[in-house]
């Protein structure tokens, strides 16, 4: 899953750049472009974002359930003084 993940934000990464560096011949062909592309990046950045936000949501859902699993040394001092 992350491996598929991995790829498509790579081609949408490709798709963006393409976007980007097409180059118009005239201030009105760019303008064209500009209005054209404007939508397409927005939607890329808002999608960016989005998966940003879910990796870190399961980031810190990993990260507590490891550090719940793992007994901090107060408990760990207390389960071996008392054993």
């Amino acid at each position: 899953m992350a491996e598929q993940s991995l790829q498509d934000m790579q081609g949408r990464v490709e798709s963006v750049i393409k976007l980007i560096e097409e180059d118009g011949d005239s201030f009105a062909r760019r303008a064209e472009m500009y209005y054209k592309k404007r939508p397409e990046l927005i939607n890329f950045v808002e999608e960016s974002y989005r998966a940003y936000r879910a990796l870190a949501e399961r980031y810190d859902h990993l990260s507590g359930k490891a550090a719940d699993s793992q007994p901090t040394p107060l408990l760990r001092f207390s389960l071996n003084r008392f054993n």
